[in-house]
């Protein structure tokens, strides 16, 4: 059963430990995560919401360093060993979800449900380029009785 955009913001305040830092930029996170997540695979894979998830843990754990940086203050002994632990914690639950997004990465592209990259065309072209063969004469669909094509001459 897939999780409501309500339950995975509950779920990744109470693996990072949030101060309130995480839910008050939690659209911005989880619109990045939505995007990383689309990037690697298609909306109706079953890999997006274990990665789009993924991808939100990580940049919580991200915004949650990045804000525990400005509370350090060598004077108070009691609240860097809080610190310490806060962001030993944040790196091992950063390091767990990066490897959790690229063991689902190569998942997704073994079994062929990653997304594809690229502009997948559905029309021959009309003419060749300047000065070069038609791409749309005979001799290319396997006529080799005609000869090869001249060069187009504009």
């Amino acid at each position: 059963m897939a999780l409501t955009d309500e339950q995975i913001l509950e779920q990744v305040v109470a693996e990072v430990n949030d101060d309130g830092t995480v839910a008050q930029q939690w659209g911005f996170i989880y619109d990045w995560a939505e995007e990383q997540a689309l990037d690697i695979v298609s909306e109706t894979s079953r890999y997006f919401q274990r990665l789009r998830y993924q991808y939100a843990l990580l940049k919580s754990c991200d915004t949650l360093l990045g804000s525990v940086r400005e509370h350090v203050d060598s004077a108070k002994q009691d609240r860097k060993l809080a610190l310490d632990q806060l962001t030993k914690h944040l790196r091992s639950k950063r390091d767990e979800a990066l490897a959790e997004i690229e063991c689902l990465r190569k998942t997704a592209r073994a079994t062929g449900r990653a997304s594809s990259t690229g502009v997948m065309t559905t029309k021959a072209p009309l003419s060749g380029p300047v000065g070069g063969p038609d791409p749309n004469s005979t001799y290319y669909s396997g006529d080799y009785t005609k000869v090869a094509p001249d060069y187009v001459t504009e």
